[in-house]
């Protein structure tokens, strides 16, 4: 029997459902920090282009694929979609998550008039279950190294 998935946006209401997958993209976030980052995000769906949460449920409706997107000017590329924390959890692993995501991705970005999707993979995706397949399988699908990106944590001043 082929396994069916869809992607979909994500609804106010399949948040909390969503959270199992977004941690794994993101070990360290809390369950109240993923409420108000993926609230705030698809709160906005009524805006030309929005940004959203793009998941992928399976037929019978678990969600085991998630990825952010918004939209950007890029110098070099001009409007983009910027799609971070992607994730696809399969425990087969042929790749039908990613698929499924990446294709959902590309229909948005062309719908959006972008000329290119970047995606941001977290530095340690390779060490994490499943990464180093959809690393390849990005590769193999067109994506390329394009830029680094680095980050350095800021200290808050207390008030």
């Amino acid at each position: 029997m082929k396994r069916r998935f869809i992607a979909k946006q994500l609804l106010p209401e399949r948040l909390d459902d969503a959270f199992p997958i977004a941690r794994a993209a993101v070990p360290s976030l809390t369950l109240e920090r993923w409420r108000i980052f993926a609230g705030e995000s698809v709160a906005i769906a009524d805006r030309a282009a929005p940004p959203g949460i793009m998941v992928v449920e399976n037929d019978r409706g678990y969600i085991q694929g998630l990825c952010t997107y918004r939209l950007q000017h890029d110098m070099r590329h001009g409007t983009i979609l910027a799609v971070d924390d992607l994730v696809a959890l399969d425990l087969v692993d042929d790749g039908a998550i990613a698929r499924v995501l990446i294709g959902a991705l590309e229909e948005r970005a062309r719908a959006f008039g972008c000329s290119a999707i970047r995606l941001h993979v977290a530095e340690d995706a390779q060490a994490r279950p499943n990464s180093p397949m959809l690393y390849e399988f990005l590769k193999c699908t067109g994506h390329a190294v394009d830029a680094v990106r680095l980050v350095k944590p800021v200290d808050i001043p207390l008030r």
